[in-house]
C-alpha cells in the first residue's frame, strides 16, 4: 500500500528541487519581510498584519485556483478577522 502511494507521484528530480527551492524562498521572503517591517513599525501593527496570511491564501485560492467555498472556510476567515481586531 505504501509503495502504491509513493508510486502514484511521478516527480522528476528537477521537480523536487524546484518545489524545495520555492518553499525555501517563499518562507525566507515572508520572514525577511516581517522582520524588516518590525524594524520600522511597532509590533502592534506588524504582528496582526503578518498573521493575516491565511486569509490571503484562502481568498487567492478561491479566486485563482477555483477552490470550493464552504461555510467552514467562511468561519475561518471571520475568526481571522476577529483575531486581528482583538490584537489591535
Amino acid at each position: 500500500m505504501k509503495d502504491a502511494f509513493f508510486n502514484s507521484f511521478k516527480l522528476s528530480f528537477k521537480s523536487i528541487i524546484l518545489f524545495s527551492l520555492s518553499g525555501i524562498f517563499a518562507g525566507l521572503l515572508g520572514m525577511l519581510t516581517c522582520y524588516s517591517a518590525l524594524k520600522s513599525l511597532p509590533s502592534s501593527v506588524v504582528v496582526p498584519l503578518c498573521s493575516v496570511y491565511p486569509l490571503g491564501s484562502a481568498l487567492l485560492g478561491m479566486l485563482l485556483l477555483s477552490e470550493v467555498f464552504s461555510w467552514l472556510r467562511l468561519l475561518g476567515v471571520i475568526l481571522i478577522i476577529i483575531g486581528v481586531w482583538l490584537v489591535r
